[in-house]
């Protein structure tokens, strides 16, 4: 499939350069001391939906040069909460919802500022660490290696 891909990685490009992240192939990363922020775009393999993925790699668990999403320490799909009900048939480029370019400038203007601002609520040791003891289910889907470096309890 992917037949709009290419338009949308490339809606997505200038926003995320201007924040810097540097882009290969579907994936955005910026990389800290601590840290590599991953934002990504996945196509299903069934169809022209698209998921929105934002990811950290921390490095004192692995630094890999360009940490793909699937991997990632700590990570979420997108939107979290998103008060367009149209999200999910702007996702779905199989749909006739609206017109390619429409699409596209839509989910940029969704998608890019929620991904910034959970970003900035996890880009650095100490906010990722609150984050993870203020979840609602502490320690549920983190994996151990993650709890265990931020001294976090694990799930019984």
């Amino acid at each position: 499939m992917a037949i709009h891909r290419n338009q949308l990685l490339d809606a997505f490009k200038p926003s995320f350069k201007e924040h810097g992240f540097k882009k290969t192939g579907s994936n955005w990363h910026r990389d800290s001391s601590e840290i590599i922020c991953v934002f990504n775009i996945q196509l299903s393999q069934w169809s022209e939906r698209y998921y929105f993925n934002v990811g950290i790699w921390i490095k004192a668990l692995d630094s890999p040069v360009r940490p793909g999403f699937p991997g990632c320490h700590v990570g979420s799909g997108l939107p979290l909460q998103s008060d367009n009900r149209n999200f999910n048939a702007l996702a779905d480029f199989e749909n006739g919802f609206a017109d390619v370019t429409t699409r596209v400038l839509e989910l940029e203007k969704i998608i890019v500022p929620e991904a910034l601002t959970w970003f900035a609520t996890h880009d650095s040791s100490e906010k990722i660490q609150y984050q993870l003891e203020h979840l609602r289910h502490p320690g549920i889907g983190i994996p151990l290696a993650v709890l265990r470096h931020f001294h976090l309890p694990e799930p019984t």
